[in-house]
């Protein structure tokens, strides 16, 4: 399987990311990794995993989505096709939920 994205991590705490808003004490006292995800011209799906040294799942795998789209999203002059199924599975009140929810957090951060 090729990969879409290449993550650059570092194994030491990320100072920058601590007392940040809605950061519990307990979260701001742990250890806090930056992830960084870079793509290259492909578009698909991918899944983020974050294991422990166990190899054993650390949170909720993570669906990433590489799209072309300069707002980052999956639907704007056309839906992308796993986006599309999704919503053909829904009722419409389901679906203009859920696109919405698409638009509103689409853009996370793009280097």
């Amino acid at each position: 399987m090729d990969s879409i994205v290449s993550i650059l991590s570092n194994d030491e705490d990320d100072k920058g990311s601590h007392n940040r808003a809605g950061l519990s004490s307990w979260k701001n006292s742990v250890q806090i990794r930056k992830i960084v995800l870079r793509s290259g011209n492909a578009t698909w799906k991918t899944v983020l995993h974050a294991r422990n040294t166990d190899s054993r799942d650390w949170i909720k795998l993570l669906d990433v989505f590489v799209v072309a789209d300069a707002n980052a999203r999956r639907a704007d002059d056309a839906v992308e096709p796993t986006l599309r199924a999704e919503l053909e599975k829904m009722s419409l009140r389901e679906a203009v939920i859920r696109f919405a929810h698409e638009q509103i957090s689409s853009r996370v951060k793009t280097v």
